[in-house]
């Protein structure tokens, strides 16, 4: 019979981008026949629904005989990590296998731009930026989820071309398709139907005191414009206080939602103002639902393989205020031009179709 188990080894599931893609991950290859199982650091009160899950319960240098003891006993046709210390536990665990007959293949998730930042500027990291070259190339492919991903950890951890594929994080466009079309309350609709919007964690990398102060601004030109910021996190608190300190009209603050599409859909713009994103897949989410995004880019932007600037969106310089307000006023105040970035960006989304990235993924685990 031919081996079809996929083990996704992720961090201790917690809710964000790494959690998303894995459970899409998930779905994917249980909807091509595989048997997936989950394996986290350890046990937490989320899960991934339909997939057995297994708890290393365990420390660093403990991992990856725990990672090896599974492998040996369950021999799956391939297992992904996600992120460099899981990774690294599992190129060990490859070592420690090497003299046992395993046809498993071995890969590890990059989906950070930020790697040179922290190692590469500090000499007395160069020892522990070699010895990651080493783990890394233990592993059949480094898998980076966008062309900045792979730039910065070509650079950072002197890696091969060879030694890395990009592959983008997927989206599930059919779910969404459905999930978009959901109803929302009266009051929700009314204050949506002239919105731009922000979706995501309420963190400093996101950048929403930016999108704060471009909506002040947007707020000269246009009164009846409202913000809203779909999400939560530390520094929910800040933020409220910065719209009161600002006397900042119209900013309707939601809490998380498992469906977040009802309200991108019914939102004219999608704002992106994150210091740094390996692969933002909410621009591809917000692509999905014909929601055009302007967003700042700089050295780190992975949505740089998303947007195509002019087309389905625009891309600002990192801080430029001004321009940002600009590009959002153009596409607001013109709604064909609207119009025809929302129908790209229908199209661009498809790139990125959950059974696309699959296929890719199956690829490598076959070559």
């Amino acid at each position: 019979m031919k081996n079809k188990k996929i083990f996704l080894y992720t961090p201790s599931l917690q809710r964000g981008g790494v959690y998303h893609s894995n459970k899409l991950l998930a779905k994917g290859f249980k909807n091509k026949g595989y048997e997936v199982k989950i394996i986290t650091n350890r046990k937490t009160d989320l899960k991934i629904e339909g997939f057995e899950h297994i708890h290393l319960n365990a420390g660093d240098f403990a991992r990856p005989f725990k990672l090896k003891n599974i492998i040996l006993k369950e021999e799956p046709l391939a297992i992904f990590a996600s992120m460099q210390t899981q990774n690294v536990s599992l190129a060990l665990s490859r070592l420690l296998l090497k003299n046992k007959n395993i046809k498993t293949k071995f890969f590890g998730f990059i989906r950070t731009t930020d790697a040179f930042v922290k190692y590469g500027n500090k000499p007395f990291k160069a020892p522990f930026r070699f010895f990651i070259k080493k783990m890394y190339q233990q592993l059949d492919k480094i898998i980076a989820v966008s062309t900045l991903a792979k730039k910065d950890i070509q650079r950072t951890f002197f890696l091969s071309n060879d030694d890395i594929a990009v592959v983008n994080n997927p989206v599930d466009i059919q779910s969404i398709d459905i999930l978009k079309n959901y109803k929302i309350s009266r009051e929700e609709d009314e204050f949506l139907r002239n919105s731009i919007i922000f979706v995501g964690r309420f963190t400093k990398s996101k950048g929403i005191f930016f999108i704060l102060e471009i909506f002040k601004n947007l707020k000269n030109h246009k009164k009846d414009l409202n913000l809203v910021l779909l999400g939560d996190g530390e520094e929910k608190e800040n933020i409220c206080s910065f719209i009161e300190k600002e006397n900042i009209d119209d900013v309707y603050i939601l809490p998380f939602s498992e469906n977040p599409f009802k309200y991108i859909v019914r939102s004219k713009l999608l704002l992106l103002a994150s210091y740094d994103e390996g692969f933002p897949r909410v621009v591809v989410e917000s692509f999905a639902c014909g929601t055009p995004v302007v967003a700042f880019v700089n050295e780190f932007s992975g949505h740089v393989d998303i947007i195509d600037d002019g087309k389905n969106g625009f891309l600002v310089p990192f801080g430029d205020i001004d321009q940002f307000v600009e590009k959002v006023k153009l596409l607001l105040e013109n709604e064909d031009l609207r119009k025809e970035f929302s129908k790209n960006a229908i199209e661009k989304a498809k790139q990125f179709e959950l059974d696309k990235i699959i296929s890719k993924l199956e690829e490598l685990i076959y070559t």
